[in-house]
């Protein structure tokens, strides 16, 4: 069916559709971004630390402009979670990818008005469902994605 809108590019079908750890994390807005961490927090999606490496590497998860581009993303903000734990008493430094809630606001300013969207970030949340899978964790970071 011709269309009378410009067409910047072409993407597949396949390309549109989330792959599991993009469903996951849209189901359940946190995904871990390290293959030990898919296997300490979501066991569930992956065996063994090979299989979640080639999970996380296949998946769009990790490419975080690419999630934007999903329309719920674009409303909720992402953040991104760097910190360092404890494994088998060695420490390494992991990610984990949050997606903020969102609440629109209406604002009033003379005679106009305008809604905007106020995101919430529960830090003590995050920290804790971080610190049940880890332990103790060190040398927190946020990123705003």
């Amino acid at each position: 069916m011709p269309l009378e809108i410009p067409i910047d590019h072409l993407v597949k079908f396949e390309d549109l559709m989330p792959d599991r750890l993009e469903y996951e994390f849209l189901k359940v807005g946190n995904i871990p971004l390290t293959p030990l961490g898919l296997l300490k927090l979501r066991p569930d999606l992956a065996g063994s630390e090979d299989a979640a490496r080639m999970m996380l590497k296949r998946s769009a998860v990790t490419e975080i402009e690419r999630l934007k581009a999903i329309p719920s993303l674009q409303r909720n903000g992402l953040l991104v979670v760097e910190f360092k734990a404890k494994n088998n008493g060695r420490t390494r430094t992991h990610q984990h990818l949050f997606m903020m809630d969102e609440e629109a606001k209406t604002v009033l300013e003379g005679d106009n008005s305008f809604t905007s969207a106020v995101s919430k970030v529960p830090l003590d949340d995050w920290t804790a469902l971080l610190e049940n899978g880890w332990g103790a964790i060190e040398e927190t970071h946020f990123f705003y994605a």
